[in-house]
C-alpha cells in the first residue's frame, strides 16, 4: 500500500512506485530502475534514452506482475482447494476467475505477514 495523490492505495501502477518513498533510492521507482539496469544493458546507440527506456519497460512490468499474480492465484486455488490442475491456457480458454473470498484463500507468499495486503 502506498500513499498516492492523497489516498492509500495498492501499488498497481508505476506512478504508485514513483510516489512510494525509499530510504536509499529516494523512491521505490528509482530503486526498481536501478535494479533493472543490473539485469539489462542498452546498446551504445541508445545511451541518451536510458531513463525513458527503463521507465517504459518498468511500467509494462508492473502491469504484467499483477496479471501474473492473478493467474497464479487461480492456479493455486484450483490446485490446493479443488484438487484440480489448471494452466494459464485453461484460465484464458475457460475464462476462469475467482471471487474475492476465494482470492483471499490463496494469498501469495510475498504478501504473508503484510497487515494491509
Amino acid at each position: 500500500m502506498v500513499m498516492h495523490v492523497g489516498n492509500l492505495e495498492p501499488a498497481f501502477t508505476f506512478a504508485h512506485y514513483e510516489s512510494a518513498p525509499h530510504v536509499e533510492a529516494g523512491t521505490v521507482a528509482a530503486l526498481v530502475i536501478r535494479e533493472f539496469w543490473e539485469y539489462f544493458k542498452l546498446d551504445d546507440g541508445f545511451k541518451g534514452t536510458t531513463e525513458a527506456v527503463a521507465k517504459r519497460a518498468c511500467r509494462k512490468r508492473v502491469v504484467d506482475v499483477h496479471h501474473e499474480a492473478r493467474l497464479q492465484a487461480i492456479i493455486d486455488y484450483y490446485g490446493t482447494k479443488l484438487g484440480q490442475k489448471v494452466t494459464k491456457k485453461d484460465i484464458r480458454e475457460q475464462d476462469l476467475t475467482l471471487t474475492k473470498p476465494q482470492f483471499l484463500e490463496v494469498i501469495p507468499w510475498w504478501c504473508n505477514g503484510c497487515p494491509v495486503a
